[in-house]
């Protein structure tokens, strides 16, 4: 996350974009710091009018748990087209605890 204003928090992205053959549904975010806390602070994110496609989001939230620096995972079917893409597969253990299983380039290409 970037900075929060008047209960809005600001992060920034690459390829934050919404296929139009979808009709619209909610984007939902998950905030925090680490994991014990970033599980449990959902909330809705608002992203740029497809026109704009990249560089910023915000999520609403008055949130006074939330800091600037904390990691911001968004819940929508992303699209890897562009070169500086990156696609990070993360699984959700028995245990609760999410886990990074591998991170590819758009070309598919393993960066871990």
């Amino acid at each position: 996350m970037s900075h929060s204003y008047k209960g809005h928090a600001y992060f920034y992205g690459g390829g934050l974009y919404i296929d139009p053959v979808f009709t619209h549904y909610p984007v939902k975010a998950l905030l925090g710091r680490n994991d014990d806390n970033i599980l449990k602070n959902r909330f809705e994110a608002l992203l740029p009018d497809p026109n704009s496609i990249d560089y910023y989001g915000t999520i609403k939230t008055k949130s006074s748990t939330v800091k600037s620096g904390d990691t911001v995972i968004l819940g929508f079917r992303a699209q890897a087209f562009h070169t500086r893409a990156r696609v990070s597969v993360i699984k959700k253990t028995e245990s609760g605890s999410p886990k990074v299983i591998g991170m590819w380039d758009a070309t598919g290409r393993s960066i871990a």
